[in-house]
């Protein structure tokens, strides 16, 4: 991600850091890698940053399409960190352009 750039949002306000639930248990008891469930995950974490109204897919630009700035991003990474008990290497986070790159990260990071 070329961070950088903004401040806060164009409205002036900033997102603020939240806790997010932890992706739901199935049946084993071990935490699904399915694609969709990371992508609803990072979408809660960016709309904690990026407002609830904020449209979001899996082609959506973090920085370009998001009214976010680059501490929101880290502050976004670290909450979907936290959530799925990963860490993401900065190469990777700076590779990641759209949600849909992040989404395919987090999955492949979770199986190892």
């Amino acid at each position: 991600m070329a961070l950088g750039g903004r401040v806060g949002r164009r409205d002036g306000t900033r997102g603020g850091a939240g806790k997010l639930p932890r992706p739901a248990r199935r049946g084993n008891g071990t935490v699904s890698d399915d694609s969709q469930e990371v992508f609803e995950t990072i979408c809660r974490a960016l709309r904690v940053h990026a407002g609830d109204e904020a449209k979001i897919t899996r082609e959506t630009m973090i920085l370009a399409d998001l009214e976010i700035d680059s501490v929101d991003v880290f502050d976004m990474i670290m909450e979907v960190e936290d959530a799925f008990d990963i860490s993401i290497p900065m190469e990777v986070i700076g590779e990641v352009q759209s949600v849909g790159e992040l989404t395919d990260a987090v999955v492949r990071l979770r199986k190892g």
